[in-house]
């Protein structure tokens, strides 16, 4: 492979030398001039064009920048590795880089680096530069990267995400809780026939709709993208999917889970995703996409006592990934917490079970504490739809007669009635 870099870079400089060669052939010099910023050849050039490629994440242009010996010394395979390292322990979003200044022999890059956990983060490095045959190339070492990394020191992050804390009755009884659910999914690159995949996921079980959107999900064809649950009962006959079908994924994944259902949907409520606007809100505090908020209900009241907050710390350790050089970034732990209520399951189970499929709604109050038992609303709806984002599901709940998201128990308007005659 290095062959074909080395390769690669004679073809570039060959090129290069095409279109500056009357210059150097006139000067007679070893390497062109730099009194004309960003001339072709110069280091400036040289500079912005490593600054462009590392802010367009192109390792394969960074390399082709670099002298013989650099490239000798850091195979690309080890180069490119180092930058994926960079990127994933500081866990970058974006990163952008400009050449602040350059002279024959270096040059300073400007760099801008936002990370999901450790917000924005400004430095400046240095490009040693050496003359080649027509122009100016990068004698390369870790600290091109960042000024403090070496041969033997790196960038390690330990971030801690809480798990969301559950919801629970006055008995210690689960209302919402996180979690490890079986799912069946898709790795849609290495699919090599949709119709028979199709056909064994469908008499797996599946819906046949359920099959076709994970197919026509957005992102890309690598990403992991769910089907639907598989439960304990089922596990061994999804196993054996596995090694028949390619493409066919089973793993698991934490979820939020309302064990009443209906019975406390509109009570207890459900989370959703951040949207982008909320994201950007939010950047430098750690959420990335896919996280999830309360939406309704006790999950949205209680968002930050059940959330908790997300810590992180980002160092710069030795070649043996555990002794510290320097700690970058801290940001304190803190575990999502249990709510208890008042609530009670068996309570809300049976006032569901007697408003039935009539529109309407019922609290329940312990008449001596004032305790609020149950509050139900009818129609309701599952709210775990919303949680495995089960767009057919969702789209019926929308749909559906009567309203079901509607809280008839707190934004309902009904008459007093004879209610009202303790006032008179």
């Amino acid at each position: 492979m290095r062959g074909v870099f080395l390769g690669a870079v004679l073809v570039g400089l060959l090129v290069g030398g095409a279109v500056a060669g009357g210059r150097a052939l006139t000067s007679r010099s070893s390497a062109p001039s730099a009194s004309e910023p960003g001339e072709r050849g110069s280091p400036r050039a040289t500079a912005d064009a490593f600054a462009s490629a590392w802010t367009a994440g192109d390792t394969k242009a960074l390399y082709l920048l670099l002298d013989p010996a650099s490239q000798r010394a850091n195979p690309f395979p080890a180069f490119a590795a180092l930058y994926d390292s960079f990127e994933s322990e500081t866990t970058q979003t974006e990163l952008q880089a400009h050449t602040a200044s350059a002279r024959d022999g270096s040059a300073s890059l400007a760099v801008r680096l936002t990370t999901a956990y450790f917000g924005d983060y400004e430095y400046t490095t240095t490009l040693n530069l050496t003359p080649g045959p027509s122009g100016w190339l990068v004698a390369w070492d870790p600290a091109a990267i960042h000024p403090e990394m070496t041969a033997s020191r790196k960038f390690k992050s330990d971030v801690q995400r809480p798990t969301r804390g559950s919801i629970l009755d006055r008995n210690g009884v689960p209302l919402a809780v996180t979690r490890d659910i079986r799912l069946m999914g898709l790795n849609r690159s290495i699919v090599t026939d949709r119709t028979a995949l199709t056909g064994a996921l469908t008499n797996f079980g599946f819906k046949k709709d359920d099959v076709d959107a994970a197919f026509s999900a957005p992102g890309g064809l690598t990403q992991r993208i769910a089907i639907g649950p598989v439960g304990d009962d089922r596990k061994e006959a999804a196993a054996a999917l596995l090694g028949t079908v390619p493409g066919v994924l089973l793993y698991f994944e934490s979820q939020r889970v309302h064990p009443l259902g209906p019975a406390a949907a509109h009570v207890v409520g459900y989370t959703r995703e951040l949207t982008a606007e909320e994201l950007a809100k939010r950047k430098g505090q750690g959420y990335r996409v896919g996280d999830r908020i309360g939406a309704v209900g006790i999950e949205a009241s209680q968002e930050s006592v059940l959330a908790g907050k997300l810590g992180g710390e980002l160092r710069l350790v030795e070649s043996d990934g555990v002794t510290s050089v320097r700690t970058l970034f801290s940001r304190d732990y803190v575990a999502g917490k249990d709510v208890a209520t008042t609530l009670d399951t068996d309570t809300l189970k049976a006032s569901a079970a007697r408003l039935g499929t009539r529109a309407g709604a019922a609290v329940t109050i312990d008449p001596r504490t004032n305790a609020i038992l149950a509050l139900n609303s009818s129609p309701s709806y599952d709210p775990d739809a919303f949680e495995r984002n089960d767009k057919a599901r969702l789209l019926e709940i929308t749909k559906a007669p009567g309203a079901p998201q509607t809280n008839r128990a707190t934004t309902g308007l009904y008459s007093a009635g004879s209610t009202f005659k303790l006032i008179t």
